[in-house]
């Protein structure tokens, strides 16, 4: 007797083919068009730290530090913008924000500002 017939087989692998689309789906829109997805974030989440949190660093729900990671990139314009990105304990279970360097048009106050989570799936 057959556990999976050939017809099953191929379901299951098309459903399997979905998943990586519907989770690519959900992505965090910063400035500059620039779009982070959770798939992408996934792997720079095990590089978190709470050491790395750092004061003036936006606290979690809780009012304490985060863990976490940091990077900056340059635009097209030659400003560059830094993001955080923290662990938190609330679905999607992290966020991202940014700050913009030589551009006080994004950011005129030099202050952390949240780049929404949209789940498009």
């Amino acid at each position: 007797m057959k556990f999976l017939s050939a017809a099953s087989t191929a379901a299951l692998a098309g459903l399997l083919l979905l998943v990586p689309t519907a989770h690519g789906a959900s992505y965090f829109k910063c400035s500059e068009d620039q779009n982070f997805a959770i798939s992408a974030l996934d792997r720079l989440i095990h590089y978190c730290d709470v050491n790395i949190a750092k004061s003036g660093d936006p606290v979690g729900p809780d009012g304490k530090a985060c863990k976490t990671n940091r990077w900056r990139q340059f635009t097209p314009r030659g400003s560059s913008v830094e993001y955080i990105l923290q662990l938190i304990d609330i679905a999607p279970f992290f966020r991202i924000y940014e700050k913009s360097y030589k551009d006080y048009h994004l950011n005129p106050d030099g202050t952390w500002e949240l780049c929404p989570y949209h789940n498009d799936t």
